[in-house]
């Protein structure tokens, strides 16, 4: 909370290889955060993981984020074979003060083998204020996202810029490379801005991608007003790309930008 740093959070299997299995449920969290508001207030943590399967379910987060000046840490997970978010579980990174000072978010970067997302899972990584926000990388086999939670909030990944003032900072960029790509029931990946910064880009290196029952790759400016640029959607397939059901790939502004 002040200018000292956060510690990094390691989590891993004997002498540095692969843990079994990690779990993180009943909305249990492994975060890093720095919250200092002072000019020389010290920096978030990074957290590491690297296991052979990692879940996340019923709220379960993982996360590094700065509600001050010092900047986040970064989120990375290195996992053997599968990782699953359920349930409302989320992976967030983000740069939650609304000051001109604010720190920049973390990054965050996911290399695994099968990314499962479902029932309202999501990555989030965001900017309240003048820091930017992070970046979200995932390099996987195969990457699924479907079904919404209760609320019916859709699983998805989101980098967003929230300020309307002056000093907003930018969304992170969002870049993923997979064999294959599947979006379905609303799900997908969504860049906005809501003020002057700028949205993120995105791009997909994909052997095949689906998007199927409304899902949606985005990026949009959504001020009226004197608004930041909405991101680029760069998709490069070697196989197939497929829009079913109402699904859409779209890039849009509401006001200047």
């Amino acid at each position: 909370q002040g200018e000292g740093n956060g510690g990094r959070i390691e989590i891993s299997g004997r002498d540095g290889e692969f843990a079994e299995s990690v779990s993180v449920s009943g909305s249990s969290r492994i975060f890093a955060d720095t919250t200092g508001k002072e000019p020389d207030s010290g920096d978030a943590g990074a957290v590491f993981i690297k296991t052979t399967n990692l879940s996340l379910s019923e709220l379960g987060r993982i996360s590094s984020e700065t509600e001050g000046t010092g900047a986040g840490g970064d989120v990375t997970l290195q996992v053997a074979e599968s990782l699953t978010l359920s349930d409302s579980s989320r992976i967030y990174g983000g740069s939650k003060m609304d000051a001109p000072n604010a720190g920049a978010g973390g990054n965050i970067l996911i290399e695994t083998k099968d990314v499962s997302f479902t029932d309202g899972g999501n990555i989030l990584s965001e900017s309240m204020g003048g820091g930017r926000g992070g970046n979200v990388t995932v390099l996987a086999e195969s990457v699924r996202f479907s079904s919404r939670d209760g609320a019916e909030y859709p699983s998805k990944i989101y980098t967003s810029t929230h300020s309307t003032e002056a000093y907003a900072g930018d969304a992170g960029d969002i870049f993923i490379r997979a064999d294959e790509i599947s979006f379905n029931d609303s799900g997908g990946i969504t860049a906005s801005t809501l003020g002057p910064g700028n949205a993120g880009t995105i791009t997909l290196e994909v052997g095949r991608l689906d998007l199927d029952t409304g899902a949606s790759v985005s990026s949009a400016s959504e001020s009226e007003g004197l608004g930041g640029n909405a991101g680029a959607i760069d998709i490069r397939a070697e196989a197939s790309v497929s829009l079913e059901n109402g699904s859409s790939i779209t890039t849009a502004t509401s006001g200047r930008g």
